[in-house]
């Protein structure tokens, strides 16, 4: 099973929008349309203050850059093409 990690700067985001986010994946773990948040802890990189996630990975890319491009196209991108 393939992981992946995502390394956040807490200044550059409102701390409690990230802890909500964070716990509420954790919580839905095992959601068949939600990534599987693994594991989520605080760390030292680059010298700085950082919060790392460990995901499943998913491969295919960003599901928000798809929709936005389809966005540009000027189609809409629904629920059943995800």
């Amino acid at each position: 099973r393939q992981l992946a990690m995502k390394i956040v700067d807490p200044d550059l985001v409102h701390a409690r929008m990230l802890s909500n986010e964070l716990t509420t994946l954790k919580l839905l773990k095992g959601h068949r349309h939600i990534i599987d948040m693994e594991e989520y802890f605080e760390c030292r990189a680059g010298g700085k203050h950082r919060i790392a996630g460990v995901t499943e990975l998913i491969h295919g890319g960003d599901l928000f850059d798809r929709v936005q491009a389809k966005k540009r196209r000027g189609k809409p991108y629904t629920e059943f093409q995800t």
